[in-house]
């Protein structure tokens, strides 16, 4: 699975310069909505930036709760 991921970053997601950062399906038959209101991609952007730090705090605490030994998703019925 990972050397399948690296080979589609390396071959078909590769980073053009030219365009933004993260910005690789240019030439790719895929309809992705593309935002031209600047506005409204700073607010999109801005709430997936939100939603994946709100996972990732979701994720440290799962993991220091097992890292405690106390079971993080259910930890009423554990015991």
């Amino acid at each position: 699975i990972v050397a399948f991921i690296a080979a589609l970053d390396v071959a078909v997601f590769r980073q053009d310069p030219s365009n933004d950062p993260g910005d690789v399906v240019q030439d790719l038959p895929i309809n992705w909505v593309r935002y031209d209101d600047p506005e409204t991609k700073a607010f999109k952007l801005n709430a997936e930036r939100n939603n994946g730090r709100a996972a990732m705090f979701g994720i440290i605490g799962m993991i220091s709760h097992t890292a405690l030994g106390q079971d993080a998703l259910f930890p009423i019925v554990s015991k």
